[in-house]
This record gives C-alpha cells, sequence and structure tokens, in this order.
C-alpha cells in the first residue's frame, strides 16, 4: 500500500479570467454564462462564487470547468477561442503538480508530524499574510482622492516639494493658475 496521498488541484477558470482574456466586459460574460446555464438546465449556483474588489464591495463570478468554459467560448471569435484554450492548458500543466501531499494515515505519528509541519507553515503564512496587510494599509492611506502633490510629499519625510512640482510642471501634470505668484494645481 501506498505510503502517502498526493492532493491536486481542482481546475476551474473564472468568468472573470474569461472576461480578461477575451476583453468582453465581465458583465457581459456574465449573461452569457447565465444564458448558457439556461439553456443546459444547469443550477448556475453551483458554479457561483464571490469575490471582492479593491475596494472589499463583494461580486459575483462563475467557476467553470473546461467542459462549460468551451461550451461558453465558442461562440466567441476564433482568436478569443484561441487564447481562452491557451489559458486553460496553462492551468491544467499547473494542476498536474500536487497541492499537498499528505502521508498515509495508516501510519499515524508520520501523518501527525506531516499535519503538524502544515499548520506551522499555515500560522507563519497567516502571520505574513497579516503583516503585509497592515503594510498595505499603511501604503493605501498616502494615497487619497483630491490630495495635492505638496500635502502628499509633505507626508513622506525628506522630499523637496517645491522640486516635485517643477518636475511634475516639465510634464505637464501640474500648472500654474496665478500669474502673480506660483500656484500649481
Amino acid at each position: 500500500m501506498s505510503n502517502v496521498i498526493t492532493i491536486y488541484q481542482q481546475v476551474k477558470i473564472s468568468s472573470r479570467e474569461i472576461a480578461r482574456l477575451t476583453g468582453k466586459h465581465h458583465k457581459d460574460v456574465l449573461y452569457d454564462c447565465r444564458k448558457m446555464f439556461e439553456v443546459l438546465t444547469i443550477q448556475s449556483a453551483d458554479f457561483s462564487a464571490d469575490y471582492k474588489d479593491a475596494s472589499g464591495r463583494t461580486y459575483q463570478e462563475y467557476l467553470l470547468d473546461q467542459d462549460l468554459t468551451m461550451t461558453l467560448v465558442m461562440g466567441y471569435s476564433i482568436p478569443l477561442r484561441h487564447k481562452v484554450a491557451t489559458r486553460w492548458r496553462e492551468l491544467e500543466e499547473k494542476a498536474t503538480r500536487p497541492v499537498c501531499i499528505l502521508p498515509n494515515f495508516e501510519d499515524p505519528p508520520v501523518a501527525a508530524m506531516a499535519w503538524a509541519e502544515q499548520f506551522r507553515e499555515k500560522t507563519r503564512l497567516a502571520l505574513v499574510n497579516k503583516e503585509q496587510e497592515a503594510e498595505l494599509k499603511e501604503l493605501k492611506n498616502l494615497f487619497k482622492e483630491g490630495i495635492t502633490t505638496t500635502q502628499f510629499c509633505k507626508m513622506l519625510n525628506g522630499i523637496n516639494t517645491q522640486q516635485i512640482n517643477h518636475c511634475l510642471a516639465e510634464r505637464n501634470w501640474l500648472y500654474n493658475e496665478s500669474k502673480s505668484h506660483i500656484r500649481w494645481r
């Protein structure tokens, strides 16, 4: 009997990725998916998933297997079908690599050690993720809508705001709105 259990990733492609590959709007790909589900009498809920955008809002997407993906894009142009087929092959190649390898549970001490090692790695990655999340939040606080370059530069230590303004003005990103004195806009 084998002493390990190998787990492979299930290959699916999201409607957002199909939209990106084909240059279509995601809402149009969602519409095409719904129409396909209706014609095939398939429950769309079986393939529905949620994702969050950059500002944290939740939206719907569909995760499709190869058959449904190919069925969907058969109505698209040849170059678009080719892009999706190429991406599907890349996903399949990735899926042939194991996601994780677990020892067979017939050997409890080895299984326990493997589980402990995976738990440690998962905990470490969660900590790294938390640190990166905090750093990203700090960076997002630097970029506020409507902030002037001077206000932005003042948040950074050691930046000469006048030099930045002149550099931006040379590139026509800023202009002086006052004739009598410098007033950047």
